[in-house]
């Protein structure tokens, strides 16, 4: 399974879809980012566009999934700046 597929049903599963988001639900918002990022962007951003706004909507996924997020972000420190490395840590304090 893709990257960009197994987000998408992990996003599902989570309910994203049932969270309300200007222009339907958080589901489309993400993916509408994620279908941005298509353009010159590698697998591992368009699935950082993916997941971008579901910790800070939904405190609980941090409770749930906090350890899992935090290590899949620090993996990603070669490729990202350390402002987006930074963030997340922020969002995802245990």
């Amino acid at each position: 399974m893709s990257t960009d597929k197994g987000v998408r049903v992990w996003l599902r599963r989570h309910g994203a879809e049932q969270i309300a988001h200007p222009g339907g639900n958080l589901y489309a918002h993400l993916c509408r980012v994620s279908e941005r990022l298509v353009l010159g962007c590698s697998s591992e951003v368009q699935a950082a566009g993916l997941t971008h706004a579901v910790i800070e909507h939904d405190p609980a996924v941090a409770d749930r999934h906090g350890t899992y997020l935090r290590e899949l972000f620090a993996s990603w420190a070669p490729l990202a700046s350390e402002q987006v490395i930074r963030d997340p840590q922020r969002v995802l304090q245990p």
